[in-house]
């Protein structure tokens, strides 16, 4: 998830909240990261998979309902307010703080 959009719905909560992986400080949309980008995270690489990212039942309560139905609201969807899934190419260490290095698809 982008750690912006996080602290949009966290609202001043850990950001931990939404439960989330990894909060990165770049751009998830499709468009700037489409289905089959590929994240160099520390020694780690994932790729971006297409099965959305949905703000789903714990969101709601941890958040409210507000803050799910802007996550999920389908004229955004293309912009990915919840994040992404991704794939683990190949295992490895990621700590705060680690430089996410982008390769974009096709």
């Amino acid at each position: 998830m982008n750690v912006d959009a996080a602290r949009i719905v966290a609202d001043g909560a850990g950001l931990h909240l939404p439960g989330d992986n990894f909060l990165v400080d770049f751009d998830l949309s499709d468009a700037a990261a489409p289905t089959g980008t590929r994240l160099q995270l520390g020694s780690a690489l994932i790729e971006i998979t297409a099965t959305p990212h949905l703000g789903c039942k714990k969101f709601r309560q941890r958040f409210g309902d507000d803050a799910l139905q802007w996550v999920n609201d389908e004229r955004t969807a293309l912009r990915r307010l919840r994040g992404v899934n991704a794939r683990v190419l190949a295992s490895g260490s990621v700590w705060v703080g680690d430089a996410v290095s982008i390769e974009r698809a096709g």
